[in-house]
């Protein structure tokens, strides 16, 4: 960085009057600010609260105030830690402080099968029964509530304009409701105590603000310190904005930063734009100040990216090293080949992580050590798994070790033991059967062996599929395209057999019912074709493509286990948030594709402008020669 402080970070340490919200571009030192800003403050004897999104945000603040001053006055919390302890301190209830998979094992089942039931008398689609499904419904409750919804909605008796607002069936929408009283109404105990209610770590936000707007509180909430701030304030929700609101009875003043451009958590109920204008008016008077020079890269990134950045904004201005920006439409696997990176500072991003898996198999082509920044590398990803476990049902004599090996070491057989009910749950997640939890459990338990699974699979679809449509419909194509499944010849090309089991069982749509946080809702079906295409393009056979697959684990544990620091990153948008390299490669940006065909383009450009913003030194664009550079490729090469 330049000499400290800058022109814009003055006029920050100098404001006197007011909340104050700081308007910072992709590496404008935005934490670093906050940083000399609190122990300015501190340094004249006011507590100082500051909040962040993440532990990684809470350590990056933390790790800039030791370099600048020692932390006394000053209290560092993600949201999360914060409100849980203020939870337990106001809160009068004896609510259960649950885990994800407690409420899904406990709550969603029997919620579910008794809504479905009411579901079915009224004509409604129904509710999906399967893991995926009850994830999905978790995840859709929880981002009704953050964007406060319920409220909005309120009035509303429409069920088509409740689907728009959700973006899900009306009767997930009723099933929010059901959930609600339950949070509230359960009666159980636990570990000897009873307990009347519960709440995930993400409900206690909404709890606290919902007693203090209900006067239930059983002492006065709010923020003991004289400063708040809060970073990374564009992933803020609406019910965490009216949350701080109601904590800021007592504080001399609020400070927020964030970058409307690097909003990425639309799946989270998080509006920047939204949020932005309810702090100017909510908490006014508010000076607004800019940070808009990024000492990441260079001058030239900084102008090729303007034309991605929100309007209203200030210029952006790029004040670090310079920063190289190459264009190739050559094929992945030939950049790969002839680029010299170097790894540790190298990342490939793409919009989403279908778009990286040509990436992850032409590292693994060309033998350059990788790893994954969304934790799973595209062999073992849930699309993955799903085609191993069916290459397994046709080829029932691939093994991972030897029937002696099995018998003689407990390890190995424990080992495929456990690959094999991972196995079990990736086909046994797909909606369609009809198990109970107990059911499925047990189901898992008998999946140790090649030959158990192919016996396991056999018998369930001998039994009766799902009652009520339609999930009775998912279930017989479900159950008939296993059974030409498990009749298939073992050594025919196995791309043939997954096509023709996913055009008979409708996997598209299955696939597409549950999307990944922050992804286009065909990724998981673009990341079947894309694993797919490979396979066929090798013509693999099923124990051809478990074998590969496992030379494929043994590299890429080798390479996360000992070698990581000479391994580059791979991985979407989305997880490269807050990341940044010497070198990134962006690429899929070909119509259609990113810019992603129907996808709302301010959405896009943000990703994109987060995309590129994460390179220092170079930014290399790239696009397969088949197909037609998109809008974000020519706008950042300049053309």
């Amino acid at each position: 960085m330049s000499t400290f402080p800058s022109a814009e970070q003055q006029d920050i340490l100098n404001h006197q009057r007011g909340n104050l919200l700081i308007e910072a571009a992709a590496g404008s030192g935005k934490t670093t600010i906050l940083a000399h800003l609190a122990a300015q403050y501190a340094g004249i004897g006011e507590q100082v609260l500051v909040l962040t999104f993440s532990q990684s945000g809470k350590a990056a603040f933390e790790e800039r105030l030791k370099a600048i001053s020692g932390s006394g006055n000053i209290a560092a919390s993600t949201f999360g830690e914060y409100c849980l302890a203020a939870s337990r301190r106001h809160l009068p209830d004896d609510k259960y402080l649950a885990n994800l998979e407690w409420v899904l094992e406990n709550i969603i089942p029997s919620l579910i099968s008794t809504l479905n039931r009411s579901l079915a008398d009224l004509g409604h689609e129904q509710l999906a029964t399967d893991e995926e499904g009850a994830r999905d419904l978790i995840d859709t409750i929880q981002r009704i509530k953050n964007g406060r919804l319920q409220h909005w909605l309120a009035e509303v008796s429409d069920p088509e304009e409740i689907e728009d607002a959700i973006e899900r069936p009306y009767s997930v929408w009723l099933a929010f409701f059901e959930y609600e009283k339950l949070r509230n109404s359960y009666a159980f105990q636990h570990n000897g105590r009873k307990h009347l209610g519960f709440r995930l770590l993400e409900d206690v936000c909404h709890d606290l603000l919902d007693a203090a707007d209900n006067n239930l509180l059983d002492s006065e909430g709010g923020f003991q310190q004289a400063y708040v701030f809060i970073d990374e304030f564009h992933d803020t929700t609406p019910l965490q904005l009216d949350w701080i609101k109601a904590w800021s009875r007592r504080n001399k003043r609020v400070v927020v930063v964030g970058d409307r451009d690097q909003e990425l958590y639309f799946w989270r109920g998080a509006n920047a734009q939204t949020v932005f204008q309810k702090f100017r008016e909510r908490f006014a008077p508010v000076t607004i100040l800019p940070l808009s020079s990024s000492y990441r890269f260079g001058p030239l990134l900084a102008q090729r990216c303007q034309a991605l950045r929100g309007k209203g904004l200030a210029p952006l201005s790029g004040q670090g090293g310079p920063t190289r920006i190459i264009a190739s439409r050559a094929e992945l696997a030939s950049l790969l080949r002839t680029a010299a990176l170097p790894l540790a500072h190298t990342a490939i991003l793409a919009r989403d992580r279908s778009q990286t898996i040509a990436s992850q198999l032409a590292l693994a082509e060309n033998d350059i050590p990788f790893y994954t920044l969304d934790k799973w590398p595209c062999w073992r990803n849930r699309e993955g798994r799903l085609i191993q476990m069916l290459a397994q049902l046709i080829d029932p004599s691939w093994r991972l070790y030897s029937l002696r090996q099995i018998e003689q070491e407990p390890r190995k057989r424990e080992f495929e033991a456990r690959r094999c009910a991972a196995l079990a749950q990736s086909l046994l997640s797909l909606p369609g059967w009809s198990l109970t939890e107990e059911r499925k459990n047990g189901c898992l338990a008998e999946a140790i062996s090649p030959a158990n699974l192919k016996m396991l699979f056999s018998l369930l679809i001998q039994e009766a599929p799902p009652a009520h449509e339609p999930m009775r419909s998912q279930g017989l194509r479900l159950y008939q395209a296993l059974q030409c499944l498990l009749d298939s010849p073992a050594q025919q090309p196995l791309a043939n057999t997954l096509t023709s089991f996913a055009q008979a069982c409708k996997l598209e749509a299955m696939l597409q019912s549950f999307t990944p946080r922050g992804e286009a809702a065909n990724s998981r079906w673009h990341s079947w074709q894309a694993l797919l295409a490979y396979i066929r393009a090798k013509n693999f056979s099923a124990s051809g493509w478990l074998q590969h697959c496992n030379k494929l684990d043994q590299m890429h544990h080798k390479t996360t286990s000992k070698n990581i620091e000479q391994a580059l990153a791979v991985g979407s948008v989305f997880h490269a948030k807050g990341k940044e390299w010497e070198h990134v490669i962006l690429t899929g940006l070909a119509e259609q594709d990113f810019p992603l065909r129907q996808a709302p383009l301010q959405e896009e450009r943000q990703r994109a402008y987060v995309a590129a913003t994460r390179a220092r030194s170079l930014l290399t664009l790239h696009c397969d020669a088949a197909k037609n550079p998109s809008r974000f490729f020519k706008q950042l090469n300049g053309e």
